[in-house]
């Protein structure tokens, strides 16, 4: 993995600050260092390649580590890979920029299309490598399961009895409407951020 992240052009993509030579470094320090390592670099890379919302031509690369590290049964930190995953997956906006020969911004909208296409396609194409081991996991790492799966409504059917076992029967119908991407009001969005609360939630917290 590490000698794949090695053969990307960081260089030549950018994220929200330009170019991306930080990201190798970023993803080699979440992948091989020790507990503070990980947990400063994975809030660098988050605000990097998923900024507010917003992710970058930068971000794309990233797919295939994340998707090898949240498929990594050791890995202390599966439940972070999956939870970006399930971001990169479904953002809020993509910003494809550079800056131009008179160091003005210029922004790609024809690439910006392409990389939101190619970020979900990327995760749903590694669906079942991701979701299909839910049986056997830890609660946390079944619900960072279940919030991806809310972003890939092309496989829900495949994986209803994952939903059915560890989504709590109060939120079915916040859930229905995730998978298919109604509007939520304010009463909902409410309840979204109960949701997220406990997805993220430990063992100890329930």
């Amino acid at each position: 993995m590490l000698a794949g992240i090695a053969e990307v052009d960081w260089e030549a993509l950018y994220h929200a600050y330009g170019p991306a030579s930080d990201v190798p470094v970023l993803l080699g320090a979440v992948t091989v260092g020790d507990d503070a390592t990980r947990a400063a670099a994975w809030w660098e890379l988050w605000g990097n390649i998923h900024h507010q919302g917003s992710v970058y031509e930068a971000t794309l690369p990233t797919v295939d580590p994340l998707i090898a590290l949240a498929t990594w049964k050791p890995y202390p930190d599966r439940v972070e890979a999956l939870r970006m995953l399930r971001e990169l997956a479904h953002p809020a906006a993509v910003r494809v920029w550079h800056y131009g020969a008179d160091g003005e911004i210029v922004h790609d909208e024809r690439r910006q299309r392409e990389v939101r296409s190619a970020l979900l396609g990327a995760v749903q194409q590694h669906a079942d490598e991701l979701l299909g081991s839910w049986r056997e996991e830890s609660e946390p790492v079944r619900r960072a399961q279940l919030w991806l799966l809310s972003v890939l409504p092309a496989v829900v059917h495949r994986y209803r009895d994952l939903v059915d076992a560890v989504l709590p029967a109060d939120y079915d119908e916040l859930w229905r409407r995730l998978v298919v991407g109604e509007e939520l009001d304010e009463e909902q969005e409410d309840r979204l951020d109960e949701l997220e609360a406990w997805i993220g939630a430990s063992d100890e917290d329930g």
